[in-house]
């Protein structure tokens, strides 16, 4: 009976089966029988795609966030290191005043240049130095300063003052607070420059070879930490450490000064700095290593393609200079570039062989 049963089915289902497949009207049919299974597709359907909105959603919103948080901290590193030059040049144009009032107008000078330098507006740095260079030029003449109403008052000539002056300038260099001691023996050479004359000058030696390395050191004002050690020379003799740090940063400024603009000598330099000061950074706290190790990802993409095209102008020595450099420091070339270089190394040594025949 159960076998019967299954039979008849069975005659059921394949007509039904065939006339499916022949594009019956029964199809109409069966999807109206299965309403449901059609509402829990488009349903999942929709579902899939609210997903995926939202992840893109949010994917948009944290890399916005990203970047607003970027563009701030650029800002910011841009609007302290304007607030350090300020700060910089203020206090060096209140000691040129001191060197021109003192006679020392090339000190005066020298310190002129600088601040000009940092910033080329900065209010009466330009007139101090055209008086300055006048003076120095015609020796005879009498020298007028007139301070600009911003710049600090000098100090009253008051030889009692002076030991005063002295016993605070020790305690500023005990409590390592250099720029304070600048100012204090400043006043005490414009009081009496023959004062301590020995005492006097460790002390200017010990304060500007150590605000320098702080400036290299902490906050990155290359320049401006050059410009105190080479100052502290006038006074001893500088350690290693001091000397390295200011080669260091004098390789750094001008490897610096070579980015995207000679990539070979960017990198030359910075892998003199790396082996020795990997951290030294410059103002915008950009590290050596990081410098190195961008300029030898930039570099090589960029050399490439413009070997490929001197190729192309049937440039091929020059072609063959860049390939050269690629293999020797980066390693063998990537397998699209290595004909392209064989190329422009047999045509170069063909036109070398050209020009040397007789």
């Amino acid at each position: 009976m159960l076998m019967q049963n299954e039979s008849e089915e069975n005659k059921e289902v394949n007509p039904k089966t065939e006339e499916i497949q022949g594009d019956s009207p029964q199809i109409d049919k069966l999807i109206r029988e299965n309403p449901d299974n059609n509402n829990q597709d488009k349903k999942s359907i929709k579902l899939s795609k609210q997903i995926i909105y939202g992840v893109l959603i949010f994917i948009v919103i944290v890399l916005l966030g990203s970047l607003s948080g970027y563009w701030k901290g650029i800002n910011d590193r841009v609007n302290y290191q304007e607030v350090l030059i300020s700060t910089e040049a203020s206090e060096q144009l209140v000691r040129a005043i001191m060197d021109m009032d003192s006679g020392n107008y090339s000190q005066a000078v020298t310190r002129l240049e600088y601040i000009i330098e940092l910033d080329p507006n900065f209010p009466g740095a330009a007139d101090f130095l055209v008086e300055s260079l006048e003076i120095l030029r015609n020796p005879s003449a009498t020298p007028t300063v007139t301070p600009t109403p911003t710049v600090t008052p000098t100090p009253t000539k008051d030889i009692g003052d002076v030991e005063g002056l002295f016993q605070n300038a020790v305690s500023l260099g005990q409590s390592e607070n250099w720029d304070e001691l600048i100012s204090t023996l400043d006043q005490i050479r414009y009081i009496d420059i023959n004062y301590k004359i020995g005492e006097v000058n460790t002390l200017y030696f010990n304060a500007l070879r150590n605000r320098g390395v702080n400036k290299i050191l902490q906050v990155g004002l290359l320049e401006s930490g050059i410009f105190d050690l080479n100052n502290a020379e006038n006074f001893g003799t500088l350690d290693v450490q001091a000397t390295n740090l200011r080669q260091w940063s004098e390789w750094y400024i001008t490897g610096a000064s070579f980015w995207a603009v000679d990539w070979v000598q960017t990198i030359a330099y910075f892998n003199y700095i790396v082996p020795h000061a990997p951290n030294l950074m410059d103002s915008t706290f950009f590290f050596a290593k990081d410098r190195l190790a961008t300029a030898e990802v930039i570099y090589p993409t960029e050399a490439v393609l413009r070997a490929m095209n001197y190729l192309d102008q049937s440039l091929y020595c020059e072609a063959h200079e860049i390939f050269s450099y690629l293999i020797s420091y980066f390693g063998e070339l990537s397998p699209e570039y290595r004909d392209p270089s064989y190329i422009a190394d047999d045509r170069c040594q063909d036109l070398l062989g050209t020009q040397q025949a007789p």
